[in-house]
């Protein structure tokens, strides 16, 4: 697999969504990848049969033996997990992940948008469960970190020449139709 660049995480409250947790992966070469989080030891049986299908176990042979052991540190075995969704989401190095706000009325459920930024230029939100692109900006220079206000969808954005840009990402109505995407560059004073 490619490197992994960039990674995001976001969990649900045990009250209401279940304390499902969820990460998002971008990688070199564009790759972006949904993954679901394995619950602790701890957890129910019940909880963990959410992640059953998209984790194998895996354990390492003991170097004396035929048989199998935990992973040398007297812990449980090492799970390898597989990405529940992947796509091909930039041209070039995805070099910051956002979680979107969710403005749900229930504040415990797992939001539905993942803000993606690239050395292409762009900046990219995408419906989680769908995988697919629902909006699209490209700007003008290579974009290196990516962060997201708590409570909205305005976003910032770095760039290696020392510049942060501000875009408001906030919608009037369904869909990108409407949008009023605001832009404003801020520039450090040396």
């Amino acid at each position: 697999g490619n490197s992994i660049s960039s990674v995001a995480l976001a969990a649900a409250a045990a009250d209401g969504g279940g304390g499902k947790r969820i990460m998002a992966s971008g990688d070199w070469d564009g790759g972006l990848a949904i993954w679901n989080v394995p619950g602790d030891s701890s957890s129910s049986a019940d909880d963990d049969a959410t992640v059953v299908g998209s984790i194998a176990s895996k354990k390492r042979k003991d170097n004396n033996s035929n048989s199998t052991s935990s992973n040398g540190d007297g812990g449980a075995a090492i799970q390898e997990v597989q990405p529940i969704q992947s796509v091909r989401a930039h041209s070039s190095n995805i070099s910051g992940l956002a979680w979107g706000y969710n403005n749900s009325s229930s504040s415990t459920s797992l939001p539905t948008t993942l803000l993606t930024g690239s050395w292409d230029h762009g900046l990219k939100v995408y419906d989680v469960s769908r995988m697919d692109c629902i909006l699209a900006l490209n700007g003008s220079r290579v974009v290196t970190s990516l962060s997201r206000c708590s409570n909205s969808d305005v976003v910032a954005t770095g760039s290696p020449d020392c510049t942060v840009r501000l875009w408001d990402m906030r919608t009037n109505g369904e869909g990108s139709s409407g949008s009023q995407i605001a832009d404003k560059t801020l520039r450090q004073s040396h």
